[in-house]
Order: structure tokens, then C-alpha cells, then sequence
């Protein structure tokens, strides 16, 4: 997964059990209220220090 800009972001989980016919969200306290802002996970993007080197083979 590739992030950018780089900074703080709410997050949650979506997902479907029924082949993308319903889809549920969950946070931190689960699915059984839907989505709330202040139950979001935190994302925190950051600069990488340096880019690894390619493994030869």
C-alpha cells in the first residue's frame, strides 16, 4: 500500500460477506453501531528514512 501525503488519517475497515451486494464498516468498537469518528483508528504516514536496495540474484 502506498500513502502519501504524509500526515495523520482516520481509518476504518470495510468489507463484504456477501460478494459486494452489503458491505459492513467497523472501527474500534466494532461493527453493531456503524461507523463513528472517534472510534477511528489513527494512521500515521511518515517519510521513509531511505529507500532498500534491490536484492541481486
Amino acid at each position: 500500500m502506498l500513502l502519501h501525503p504524509i500526515g495523520d488519517y482516520a481509518c476504518a475497515v470495510r468489507y463484504t460477506t456477501t460478494n459486494g451486494r452489503d458491505w459492513l464498516y467497523a472501527d474500534r468498537d466494532g461493527t453493531g453501531n456503524g461507523y463513528d469518528p472517534n472510534q477511528a483508528g489513527l494512521l500515521h504516514v511518515i517519510s521513509p528514512a531511505t529507500r532498500p536496495r534491490p536484492r541481486r540474484r
